[in-house]
């Protein structure tokens, strides 16, 4: 099994009966739309998944950057 598949399926174990129904769904709604509505889908897991590294335009509080 493909490494990438394999992290993909441990999370998807790891999921809520709930969080699954969620999961499949945005899945058939990314597979049934077309190139813009699958961008724009892109783009709203990238903004919810950002990894954010520090508060922005100010002093980190931790490390005085």
């Amino acid at each position: 099994m493909d490494k990438v598949v394999a992290q993909v399926l441990q999370g998807w174990m790891s999921l809520s009966s709930a969080q699954k129904r969620d999961f499949a769904s945005f899945i058939e709604r990314y597979e049934r739309s077309g190139t813009v509505s699958q961008e724009s889908l892109t783009e709203s897991v990238r903004s919810a998944t950002k990894l954010h590294t520090g508060p922005l335009g100010d002093t980190c509080r931790c490390c005085g950057r």
